[in-house]
């Protein structure tokens, strides 16, 4: 490829933009791989520093503040819904998200945003049960909850209990996620960034199997009503004709794709809405810690 200062071709343009996005992919695979064996617990005696791994990340061109981000998400994975995900259920639902976050600053400083993460918690839209505290550095810390299907605040009333906009029914009834955390990073102006983030791991192994689970019964049901259809349709018309295994085999099998690839597509699209469904969840819980932090 021959290179100029003053214009590229479209040919070399092409290039120039793939071998740059490998170039940062394979920095991006090092730094991560860096990082995971300086955080605690990785049990690895030439494991760099953390401080090594992030100056390494940084020179390759990632910025500091992704960096941070994942680290902070690889030491909190143990803490949520760490399943395994195997590829056939990402491909079931066509949705390659990983995690959720959702962040908002408060002009407070850490100490005085911290109680109010307490009342929010507590309160009966967000009620969930404390389980851990990651310290993670000396300005950043998760408060790890999970999420009751049903709250105490609404065992007492059962329509409370299945309100389909209730953050209990989004985030934990429908979307499958148990847990998520609350992380407080104190900024050097003295506010305070407050996260929300939880992992999807469990939601999506669980969405799909129910997807299969689902395929699974509907598919022959609708595999022996097209058969039976088309037996029907046809001697209708024609009273004397016999019907061959081969066409009710045909009609049978097309019954059975279409209705395999309808429920596909209706539950893809379900899930799609509940993923944003859980994103303005946690937006609206942060919504109130901002306005109840003043």
């Amino acid at each position: 490829m021959k290179y100029s200062h003053d214009a590229l071709s479209e040919s070399d343009a092409t290039e120039l933009w793939e071998r740059a996005a490998r170039l940062q992919q394979d920095a991006q695979k090092q730094a991560d791989e860096q990082v995971r064996n300086a955080l605690p617990g990785a049990g690895n005696p030439d494991a760099v520093s953390y401080d090594v791994a992030l100056q390494a990340a940084v020179e390759s061109g990632i910025d500091e503040v992704h960096v941070r981000q994942a680290a902070l998400e690889m030491r909190l994975a143990p803490q949520l819904d760490r399943q395994p995900v195997a590829p056939w259920h990402v491909k079931a639902l066509g949705f390659a998200e990983k995690t959720v976050s959702e962040r908002v600053r408060v002009p407070a400083p850490a100490s005085s945003v911290r109680p109010v993460i307490g009342q929010v918690v507590a309160s009966p839209a967000f009620e969930s049960e404390p389980i851990d505290i990651v310290e993670f550095d000396e300005r950043t810390t998760a408060l790890v909850y999970e999420v009751p299907k049903v709250p105490s605040a609404m065992k007492a009333s059962f329509m409370q209990a299945f309100d389909t906009e209730s953050f209990h029914y989004r985030v934990r009834s429908v979307a499958e996620i148990k847990r998520y955390a609350i992380i407080v990073s104190e900024q050097t102006d003295g506010s305070t960034e407050v996260a929300v983030h939880t992992s999807l791991d469990r939601s999506v192994r669980v969405n799909a199997i129910a997807l299969r689970i689902i395929q699974a019964v509907a598919v022959p049901l609708a595999a022996a009503t097209g058969a039976l259809g088309a037996g029907i349709l046809v001697s209708s018309f024609a009273p004397g004709l016999v019907i061959g295994p081969v066409l009710v085999g045909l009609a049978g099998a097309a019954a059975a794709i279409g209705a395999g690839y309808g429920i596909a597509v209706l539950y893809r699209r379900a899930y799609n809405k509940a993923f944003k469904r859980v994103r303005e969840s946690f937006r609206k819980m942060l919504t109130s810690l901002r306005m109840q932090t003043g």
